[in-house]
């Protein structure tokens, strides 16, 4: 329930006001609050962390106090609720909060989405929970749901720490790499807002999963019924058996992706490419005098992009964002068709599940590599089956997906597997339920609106230059999140340097990525 868990102020004898809880408890000390707002942020255990998360605002003398000792520490503040947050807020208790721009305050419902948005390990070290003793023992009942929002919060971030940390620099590097491929003058870049999509037709997401192999021969029976979003992994299948893809989505940042595509493309097929996605791929299709689309993923120098064009009224070059969901392409693809406007759609080879014992359709990149690989000892079924036992398996019965109905089968998957088959579900339904109201007046044809000029890369780089050169390097906190990926990065591989060293490594090896031709 909505409902604050203050009822009235009451004046402490040493002239403050102190919120009463409505069991009618005073939320901190009467008599002298500020002796123990003292008391709290010299509590020893601050000294181990620059992440605080403080149950209860209370009159909040001591969120005051922790501030004047931790200058740059972050602080999270938890109250129950909305309304007691609205409390606090129509009583001007709030004031010092609003100007604090290290602080945040929230409630339990959004306590885990607050923590990942706001915590970011490699900056601030530990992580410190403490609350008030009056607050905790009001919301005793609450502790449990408090607990399993911050280990919820913590385990997704730790996840997400440890991807940055290998991929960080890759990512830096291939958005920076792209931006400057999408500056070239002949560079074909698709503006999203104003294409017009065929939505008349049925979109379809074609992963490269086992179920893939049911649906060829209706893709290539009633090709022009479709309009096919492949995923970088099926792109080559299905052009193995002459179906082109008017789309492929590809987010993976390593050069190992360009074998997707090592076999040939097709000029009709337009590329959507994550900023940060390996730039061998965008050069390929640029090459081949394709439309490319690069997007905003969701890193932080790519938000800086997007920012930079509005800043600059430039919205023809926008990045749309389309989001991976749980990290999976196939995530994407299904957003860049809902934002594209098709309301009608399916997905085919989005199995997540090893299928009769297959761990992909033939014809993909493994394929080749496998081949590659290959002999005696190392049979091509021998690495497949590496692939599948990498990680434990569950057995399970699979209801496939095709384009004419649903099949059985046996599958064996995993953990991440059915994280992504959830995460795939979830959005499924909640765009369903968008669709419904939805009265399309739907397009017959696909008009592609190309972007009138190159992205202006000399003037980001100003931009750039500017943020990069008003970092502080002697204080931690005064990073700029486009570098925390990168951050993340160096704190697992070069705990050997300094701080400053770290943060002036990156910041000359940004500089170089962008003066080199």
């Amino acid at each position: 329930m909505n409902v604050s868990s203050y009822i009235s102020l009451e004046k402490s004898k040493t002239g403050i006001d102190v919120p009463i809880f409505t069991n009618g408890t005073p939320s901190c000390s009467l008599y002298n609050p500020e002796r123990e707002a003292d008391l709290f942020a010299n509590l020893p255990e601050f000294s181990n962390g620059y992440y605080f998360v403080i149950g209860g605002y209370a009159s909040g003398l001591h969120i005051k106090k922790l501030r004047e000792k931790y200058k740059n520490a972050y602080i999270c503040i938890l109250e129950d609720t909305l309304a007691t947050i609205q409390f606090c807020k129509e009583n001007n208790l709030l004031d010092f909060i609003t100007k604090d721009q290290r602080s945040v305050i929230c409630n339990i419902a959004s306590l885990e989405k607050t923590l990942i948005e706001t915590y970011f390990p490699p900056i601030h070290g530990n992580f410190i929970f403490k609350a008030l003793r009056s607050w905790e023992q009001f919301h005793i009942d609450k502790s449990v749901d408090i607990k399993i929002k911050i280990e919820g919060a913590l385990k997704k971030i730790s996840a997400d720490i440890s991807v940055q940390a290998h991929f960080g620099k890759l990512w830096h590097r291939n958005i920076l790499l792209n931006l400057k491929l999408s500056s070239l003058s002949d560079f074909k870049s698709l503006n999203f807002d104003k294409t017009i999509f065929p939505t008349h037709k049925k979109a379809v997401v074609c992963g490269a999963g086992p179920g893939l192999d049911y649906s060829f021969k209706e893709l290539l029976t009633n090709r022009d019924n479709y309009y096919i979003v492949a995923t970088d992994t099926s792109y080559p299948v299905l052009l193995q058996k002459h179906i082109i893809s008017d789309a492929v989505v590809t987010t993976d940042a390593q050069n190992v992706s360009i074998y997707h595509f090592i076999t040939g493309i097709s000029k009709r097929t337009l590329f959507v490419s994550d900023l940060s996605a390996s730039p061998s791929i965008a050069r390929i299709a640029y090459k081949q005098q394709c439309t490319i689309l690069f997007y905003d993923g969701g890193h932080p120098l790519s938000k800086f992009a997007n920012n930079y064009n509005l800043s600059n009224n430039d919205l023809h070059r926008r990045f749309p964002f389309f989001s991976a969901g749980a990290g999976s392409v196939t995530l994407v693809c299904l957003d860049f068709i809902f934002k594209s406007g098709f309301t009608n759609y399916g997905v085919i080879g989005a199995d997540f599940s090893y299928i009769n014992d297959k761990t992909y359709t033939n014809g993909t990149y493994l394929d080749i590599l496998f081949l590659k690989q290959s002999y005696k000892l190392n049979s091509l079924e021998h690495q497949y089956n590496k692939l599948m036992f990498r990680t434990p398996l569950k057995k399970e019965s699979v209801i496939v997906k095709t384009l004419l109905g649903t099949k059985k089968s046996n599958g064996k998957t995993t953990e991440t597997l059915m994280n992504y088959r959830m995460s795939l579900d979830t959005i499924i339904l909640k765009n369903n339920n968008k669709l419904k109201h939805i009265d399309n007046d739907h397009s017959t044809e696909f008009i592609p609106f190309l972007t009138a000029l190159p992205f202006n890369f000399t003037l980001f780089k100003i931009s750039l230059y500017n943020v990069l050169n008003n970092i502080n390097l002697n204080n931690t906190f005064d990073i700029d999140s486009i570098l925390y990926p990168y951050m993340a990065y160096y704190a697992k591989y070069n705990n050997t340097i300094d701080f400053r060293q770290k943060i002036t490594d990156i910041i000359n090896k940004t500089k170089l990525l962008c003066e080199e031709n």
